[in-house]
């Protein structure tokens, strides 16, 4: 069900409806934010609204509740790094 949700805000993404987009990804990262997918397009969807920092925010308390620093995943670091 999850990827199916995700599957539509990309579609949004790419078809540049940032607004739709983060109206859907916002209750599903509240819902499901251990899920690094969800995680990942919420806060770049932020960014692509340039609401920097609301996502800074956001990243900083995510990583404080998950211990970010054992994440390695290179996509993630790299939005974090943006």
């Amino acid at each position: 069900m999850i990827e199916k949700e995700i599957s539509h805000i990309l579609n949004l993404v790419s078809s540049k409806n940032y607004i739709q987009a983060y109206k859907l990804s916002l209750p599903l990262y509240k819902k499901h934010s251990p899920n690094i997918e969800v995680v990942k397009i919420h806060f770049y969807i932020l960014f692509l609204l340039e609401r920097n920092i609301e996502a800074l925010d956001e990243i900083s308390e995510y990583s404080n509740k998950n211990n970010i620093q054992d994440i390695s995943d290179h996509e993630v670091l790299n939005l974090f790094g943006y």
